[in-house]
């Protein structure tokens, strides 16, 4: 017996050195969890107390997670949380509990024992606090999971851990958002924007005058997927695809112009037009406090868009955001942002789409890129005509980190850029830096590829966000499907990319074909 407890114990240091090892190492290799499920499964009525196995590998992810905070790899620190996310929630789905089991964790959650964990998780997407503020953050974040699931008093846990399913759900969702913050701090200079995005180059444009920003759509034709943080900078990415006109018209745009007056605030309007003009459906909010941004990391939430674009620009530092002092008068912000000292002034932001939400053509990132740049030359920060392309690429990317929609940079490539392009980003490079390989086409390869391409709408509507998060709990996973499928997507976005340069569309229909497979299979 004494040596089969040694085998076993030898097996389970093993485990959880390659846990480490795989974590820290940043290897593309499937860490499963079937041992410690096993563990948990066979534990007798008998056995009282929290799974000492479990504990023991929470520890070790804990160590790796610090560790990543400690050097700045906060890629590592990432993948780390997103994985014990992912322990929590698979020992949540081998739990059965009763209907009044489940109503006793309402009082628990709700217990004053519990930590604002949203401030802490805004310390760590936030590029400018300090190290020891993020690993203060994460031992808050430890505190409140090891409450929440443990049943324990700070760094402690207890002999009971909790039973219901719901608290072990919550601590998981909990810590995700964790990790997906640090994927936002991987993907941006800053929280909201670097220098180069908010100090003013040029004059703001004129009172009562409209700065006007359209753009085309997207096709992807093979590569996405690729794109998305982390998978854009722990694997790389390439993604070929092409702007498009709708119609013979562009889709999306955006118009900024400040105004004279007291008391204006800042006016956002999101439009649905239809190719004639007429207004199909409208949204309108009108800011005058700190507590009318609040919910700008809701994606659902009203002009959420053209909040973040504010915020993005830094209408006011983020630590003051943080603080979330709801009473805050915007108006002195408001002049400052529109370089006004004499007088106050108003902003009004309109943002249009002639596309059904949710059509799948790059809708939000390409919206994104048209608000940055009409806000840009209204305040006087940036040209976009004018600006280098990774410009407004990286822009939109931390624009989407602020709206927690967590998207990726190929709707921003294929439609701020014109034509053809393959987009790419490579491995390990943090923050992610994009590049793009403008492919030129013959005319008669043009007028071809117009005649094949028919663009038809199935009224079928999702949100990326939704979407995305079951491709990121999978990659966290890295499943050899999964890996396997990710390289199989920027090997065929080279491919496409070499059908476009032959004029070879027969090849291109090849590949976007198998595009489509290796998309359902991520999704």
């Amino acid at each position: 017996r004494h040596e089969i407890e040694v085998y076993v114990q030898t097996k389970k240091e093993q485990y959880m050195d390659k846990i480490r090892s795989v974590l820290l190492e940043r290897r593309h290799k499937e860490i499963r969890f079937d041992v410690i499920l096993d563990d948990i499964v066979t534990m007798s009525p008998s056995d009282a107390g929290v799974d000492e196995f479990l504990l023991d590998v929470i520890a070790v992810m804990d160590d790796v997670i610090k560790e990543g905070i400690l050097q700045s790899r906060y890629d590592i620190s990432s993948r780390a949380l997103m994985v014990m996310s992912l322990l929590l929630a698979d020992i949540a789905q081998l739990m059965t509990v009763s209907q009044e089991e489940q109503l006793l964790l309402d009082h628990v959650s709700h217990d004053n024992n519990n930590h604002d964990v949203d401030h802490d998780i805004d310390i760590l997407r936030s590029s400018s606090s300090t190290t020891q503020a993020k690993l203060d953050a994460f031992e808050n974040i430890k505190l409140h999971r090891n409450y929440l699931v443990f049943n324990g008093e700070e760094n402690q846990f207890s002999s009971s851990p909790s039973s219901f399913p719901r608290a072990w759900i919550k601590c998981a969702s909990t810590l995700e958002k964790a990790g997906l913050a640090f994927v936002s701090t991987c993907v941006t200079v800053s929280t909201s924007g670097s220098q180069k995005y908010t100090q003013r180059t040029l004059p703001p444009a004129p009172i009562n005058t409209w700065v006007v920003a359209s753009a085309p759509a997207r096709v992807d034709l093979a590569g996405g997927w690729s794109d998305t943080p982390p998978l854009s900078y722990e694997y790389g990415g390439a993604v070929t695809g092409i702007a498009v006109k709708v119609d013979g018209n562009n889709p999306l745009s955006a118009r900024c112009r400040q105004v004279s007056g007291s008391n204006k605030g800042i006016v956002l309007r999101t439009e649905g037009r239809d190719f004639d003009d007429n207004l199909l459906s409208h949204t309108e909010v009108t800011l005058h406090t700190l507590g009318d941004l609040s919910d700008f990391r809701n994606p659902l939430a009203d002009c959420a868009l053209l909040k973040c674009a504010l915020l993005f620009f830094e209408l006011l530092p983020m630590d003051t955001i943080i603080l979330k002092d709801e009473n805050i008068d915007l108006q002195p912000f408001i002049n400052s942002f529109c370089g006004s000292q004499d007088e106050d002034v108003g902003l009004e932001i309109v943002c249009t789409s002639r596309l059904p939400r949710g059509s799948g053509m790059g809708t939000s990132s390409i919206l994104g890129g048209c608000i940055l740049a009409s806000i840009g030359r209204c305040i006087g920060v940036f040209d976009a005509e004018k600006a280098d392309d990774s410009y407004l690429i990286e822009a939109v990317l931390t624009l989407e980190q602020l709206l927690s929609t967590g998207g990726g940079w190929q709707d921003q490539v294929m439609g701020l850029i014109e034509g053809f392009k393959t987009g790419t980003s490579d491995a390990h490079v943090i923050p992610l830096k994009t590049g793009v390989n403008r492919i030129p086409i013959q005319d008669s390869v043009r007028k071809e590829l117009d005649k094949r391409l028919i663009l038809a709408y199935t009224g079928q509507t999702r949100l990326a966000k939704d979407i995305l998060q079951n491709v990121l709990r999978r990659w966290a996973r890295r499943s050899p499907d999964i890996v396997s499928t990710v390289q199989n997507l920027v090997n065929g976005a080279t491919s496409a990319a070499q059908a476009v340069n032959e004029g070879d569309l027969n090849k291109l229909g090849d590949c976007v074909n198998d595009c489509w497979t290796y998309k359902k299979i991520m999704a």
